[in-house]
């Protein structure tokens, strides 16, 4: 295995040189720091993954800032093969995909994107078809809007549609995972889904008063003086 190394190098080398990387080259009769608009337009390469029959490479290639910053996440060989795009983002997800890795059987991919209103976790198997994301979903324990101290929710009375008593389940957005070692389980990183009582709380809040200023024009304290 350690043979292999020598060649998943010079791969990503190589492709690292085909990338049209237009700032990436300066003339040898101006040396210095790049400026700020070669920098807009550096892309980068991270993330290799080395499949586990060691002849592939999954990595991830970020566009430059000039062109969105999205990334993408690409396939080449340790042999030198032509380097691919495996994954395409819609105009709606502004990051891209990210935080890829292989199936312990090399059969499939799995990656993070957030391609409609939450961050989900897909799997794109490597013979054909098209990346499909997990259907992830939990029910929450806690509504915080159902609390006794909580603001009143909207109702019927004032024009809204009143909200479910029972949230049911909601979405999760994930931040992070990981795959067992036989690929049967996978460990999910999110936080706590937002409730529906939890959204419709939060619009319910009036907006912070704005501060009272003396003639002077300093800020009164809203607490009285002792």
């Amino acid at each position: 295995m350690l043979s292999l190394f020598p060649s998943v190098l010079l791969s990503l080398l190589l492709f690292f040189s085909v990338l049209p990387l237009r700032a990436q080259t300066t003339s040898a009769s101006t040396p210095g720091f790049p400026s700020n608009e070669q920098l807009r337009r550096f892309k980068t390469m991270s993330d290799p993954r080395l499949a586990p029959e060691g002849k592939r490479i999954l990595f991830r290639v970020t566009d430059s800032t000039a062109d969105g910053g999205k990334s993408h996440l690409w396939l080449t060989g340790v042999s030198g093969e032509e380097p691919r795009q495996l994954t395409y983002s819609p105009e709606a997800d502004k990051r891209g995909e990210h935080d890829g890795e292989w199936m312990p059987d090399g059969q499939s991919i799995l990656f993070l994107a957030k391609r409609d209103a939450h961050t989900s976790l897909y799997r794109l198997p490597m013979t054909a078809g098209e990346a499909k994301a997990f259907s992830l979903k939990i029910t929450p324990v806690v509504d915080e809007a159902r609390l006794p101290d909580a603001l009143p929710l909207k109702t019927e009375e004032s024009g809204a549609p009143p909200v479910p008593a029972k949230p049911g389940e909601v979405d999760i957005d994930v931040s992070g995972y990981q795959v067992s070692p036989d690929g049967n389980t996978i460990a999910i990183l999110a936080q706590d889904p937002e409730t529906p009582g939890e959204k419709a709380q939060k619009e319910a809040k009036a907006p912070l008063p704005r501060p009272r200023r003396s003639e002077a024009g300093k800020p009164v304290p809203p607490w009285p003086r002792a």
